[in-house]
Order: structure tokens, then C-alpha cells, then sequence
């Protein structure tokens, strides 16, 4: 049957691309200039075409980094762990692991991360690790990368605290990690981590430039039909939908099925396998895949 959206669709073990990623890139207008008429007026022109030229590519770069130097996009860095941090949230201690760019230390221009990339893991204790693989992928695109450990805060399992309350404790871990400047976020959730991604990206209009959600659970009725909902009204974000076929715990045809009532086809991108399971997946194609979706230029 024919699915709306695009997709990454997996056939006999293998994710077929079939589409590119959207990517964007800035293009100056130019034009050859001829002189005509003497030799001085020609050189005048030339002259004034190129201050005007780089009086442009300084405004231009000034506007995409948000006057604020960074590492750019498509470009790869060493990436690295750093010492875990505790923030203080609505959920209680929070311990966040953390990753960053190295960059290039004989020019600091490129050490500054130029977003920020919140990885949310699901329900159960030590599913945190199905991100893990994928950290370093992001740093290395000049991302900080922080992945909060919601079991750390004690008490009572994450999933049965309030939403508003996780919700809120998200907002204040991007506030306290987020680069300065106009920092890209990428958000991404696997299962219940997921539910919370929607719910966080549609409350705050415009404030995550992506959205990658694996094996979303809990979409299709309750608290996350509502938060679907409301993302498809107040966010434009991209979606990228990364699901295995044979989820036994988010049915994937049920689910796929409620992204696409909801959101406008341009907006999702799908990444179906095949087989996989409730998980992240964690081989190279499909982690380079989600690390180049939250790498694209957006508007």
C-alpha cells in the first residue's frame, strides 16, 4: 500500500534512500561584469562589485551563525565525552551525560558548538545506552549533545510523573545547555522519550529547528494524540520517523498511521526497517542518517 511521507524504506535487510536528505546551502547572486567604455570605468565597476561582494558574505555569514562564530554544517570534528553534569529541574537532580566538539584547536573558531542536540531515552532503566552510539556522530557535526538520565532523579519512575513536569524539566536542561546565540536544537526521543519529544516541541513554537522520533510510544490515544495534535499546529519542525516494522511494544502501522493523519506529508520523513525491535537502531547507515537529519539547514 502506498504511505504518504518520505521515507528511508527498508527492503531485505537494508534501508533504501529514497529521497535526499533536505540540506540547503547560500548562494550569492553574481554576474560577470563587462566593462565598457574605458579602462578606467571598467576597473571602477570591478572595484565596487567586489566591496559590494564582501560586504554581502560578511552579512550573510554574520545572519546564518547568528554573529556568533561555529563549526558548519556537513563539516566533521573529533567529538568527545565530557564529565557529566546535575542541573537542578522540576523532576529533581537531573544527571545529564554530555558530548562535545573538539574542532579544530588551530582555530577556536570551530571548539564553539553551534546548537544543541537533547537525546531523551525511553522508560526503563539503562535503555540511555540506545543513544549512546549516536552522541559522538552529533558532536562531531558541532553539536553539544546531552542525554539526561531521568532514573538519576529517584523517586518515582519517569514515565508516571506529570508530563508538565517533564516537560518543564526539559526546557530548563535546554536553557542551562544550550550554546549562546541563535543555537539550533534537535530534539530526539526514542519510545516513551518520544512521547516527551512531541509534547516538548509542540508547547514551545519554534524553538527546535529538528524532531527524530524512534519507536514513539503511545501516540495514538490519550496524552499523545493531544500532543501530536498540538505539534503539528504550533511547531514546523521536520520529523524524522526511525521504526522497525516488527515493534512489539509501539505497533509501527498504528503509529505510522498517526503521524501521517496529523502532519503535512512534507514535514515527515520515514525511516521503516524491516526488523529491529522496540530499540534505537545501531548500525552505521541508520545512525549516519539521523545524525544528517539534525545537521540540515531549516527555516
Amino acid at each position: 500500500p502506498s504511505r504518504r511521507g518520505r521515507g528511508l524504506v527498508a527492503a531485505g535487510g537494508r534501508m533504501v534512500l529514497s529521497r535526499r536528505l533536505p540540506g540547503a546551502g547560500a548562494v550569492l547572486p553574481g554576474a560577470a561584469a563587462r566593462g565598457r567604455g574605458d579602462a578606467k570605468g571598467g576597473r571602477a565597476v570591478s572595484v565596487a562589485l567586489g566591496v559590494a561582494l564582501a560586504t554581502c558574505v560578511l552579512l550573510l555569514g554574520r545572519s546564518l551563525s547568528g554573529q556568533r562564530a561555529g563549526p558548519s554544517r556537513g563539516k566533521l570534528l573529533a567529538a568527545r565525552e565530557v564529565p557529566a553534569v546535575t542541573l537542578s529541574t522540576r523532576a529533581g537532580e537531573l544527571s545529564v551525560r554530555v558530548w562535545e566538539p573538539e574542532g579544530d584547536t588551530s582555530a577556536s573558531a570551530d571548539t564553539e558548538p553551534r546548537g544543541l542536540a537533547v537525546l531523551l531515552h525511553g522508560a526503563a532503566e539503562g535503555t540511555d545506552a540506545e543513544w549512546v552510539p549516536l552522541a559522538p556522530r552529533l558532536a562531531a557535526r558541532g553539536l553539544r549533545v546531552v542525554l539526561p538520565l531521568w532514573h538519576s532523579t529517584g523517586g518515582a519512575p519517569p514515565a508516571s510523573r506529570p508530563a508538565a513536569e517533564i516537560r518543564k524539566s526539559v526546557q530548563m536542561l535546554v536553557q542551562s545547555m544550550a550554546p549562546p546565540g541563535e543555537a539550533q536544537l534537535c530534539v530526539l526521543g526514542k519510545s516513551w522519550g518520544g512521547r516527551v519529544a512531541v509534547d516538548f516541541v509542540g508547547s514551545y513554537d519554534k524553538l527546535a529547528s529538528q524532531l527524530v522520533l524512534a519507536a514513539p510510544a503511545g501516540m495514538t490515544s490519550g496524552a499523545g494524540e493531544e500532543a501530536l495534535r498540538r505539534l503539528a499546529k504550533r511547531s514546523a519542525a521536520p520529523v524524522l520517523l526511525v521504526w522497525a516494522e516488527d515493534d512489539p511494544v509501539a505497533p509501527f502501522d498504528a503509529g505510522l498511521g498517526a503521524f501521517q493523519a496529523a502532519l503535512a506529508p512534507e514535514r515527515l520523513t520515514i525511516m521503516r526497517r524491516e526488523s529491529g525491535g522496540h530499540r534505537v537502531p545501531g548500525d552505521a547507515q541508520a545512525l549516519e542518517a539521523m545524525a544528517r537529519f539534525c545537521d540540515v539547514v531549516t527555516t
